[in-house]
């Protein structure tokens, strides 16, 4: 918040931005006195316990209110771990809506809780291929973070569009990892491990004929116990986000289609050079008669 009130999220002067990287540097700083968000609310353990048994809160309840708060807290510090580890801004991806209003930012967090029993967040790393979405599921317990870039075109099967994929994870070593692809028209998506596809690429094809158009990384963790402790939630989740990120995000880049390449005209519609073109026929005209 304090970023976003000196106008950090839309910094245009050199000067004011340097001055901002300063004061985020200081404020990461053991020494400075400020510490991050460490935990979850007080009643976080009891909103859980709602959406794993199924007993659902009701719109109003002041513990999830709070625990929503809490996660939107959370979301803002994880921004600000990453751009201290990057240097560069990293920020939570909001409509103007929730920028502008708080309070909306949370009614719709509640609605989405209560339909979906997930806590959602998009974060933006700059030059980085896509969105990192993070995803926490109260009734499963689990959390995901993930990453969803375009398939590339000029490949025509899925092996071929996850080995391209591949090729820039050579560092991913998380076993957790997986990959999603997600086919054009009502196709379902089908989920691999990583592992898997390293090992064995040809899964990536399951007989359809129908290639992939998008081609999601995840990071599927299943907290179990922890998913319910305010602190172990921020940790595991925080440890997550960071490993995530350099395991996979960091590596990875979009797909771009080659610059189209000159091709030769048929020899019925080749065009000649001015110097080739010949010219039609003239004759002197020596009087008016020659014109008829």
């Amino acid at each position: 918040m304090l970023f976003r009130s000196l106008g950090m999220g839309n910094v245009e002067d050199k000067d004011r931005a340097s001055l901002m990287r300063e004061l985020q540097r200081f404020l990461a700083h053991k020494t400075s006195g400020v510490s991050g968000f460490t935990q979850m609310s007080r009643g976080w353990r009891d909103v859980v316990k709602a959406f794993s048994s199924g007993a659902l809160p009701r719109k109003g309840d002041q513990a999830m209110a709070e625990a929503i708060a809490a996660w939107h807290q959370e979301q803002k510090d994880m921004c600000l771990i990453l751009s201290r580890d990057l240097q560069r801004h990293v920020r939570l991806k909001l409509p103007r809506k929730h920028r502008e209003s708080a309070d909306a930012w949370r009614a719709d967090a509640t609605e989405e809780l209560l339909s979906s029993n997930c806590l959602h967040s998009e974060i933006e790393v700059p030059d980085s291929a896509a969105l990192m979405v993070i995803e926490a599921n109260l009734a499963r317990k689990n959390l995901v973070m993930s990453l969803k870039v375009r398939a590339p075109d000029d490949k025509n099967s899925a092996r071929a569009r996850s080995t391209w994929l591949l090729r820039h994870l050579h560092q991913a070593s998380d076993p957790r990892l997986q990959v999603r692809f997600y086919y054009p028209g009502k196709k379902p998506h089908t989920t691999h491990d990583l592992s898997a596809l390293r090992e064995k690429p040809e899964i990536a094809d399951d007989g359809s004929g129908i290639a992939p158009n998008y081609l999601e990384l995840r990071l599927h963790d299943e907290l179990g116990a922890d998913f319910s402790g305010s602190k172990k939630f921020i940790e595991r989740m925080e440890k997550n986000f960071l490993a995530f990120y350099v395991d996979a995000v960091a590596g990875v880049k979009n797909w771009q289609p080659s610059a189209p390449q000159p091709v030769d005209n048929p020899p019925s519609t080749k065009i000649l050079p001015p110097a080739e073109v010949e010219e039609p026929a003239t004759r002197e005209l020596n009087s008016p008669g020659d014109l008829n």
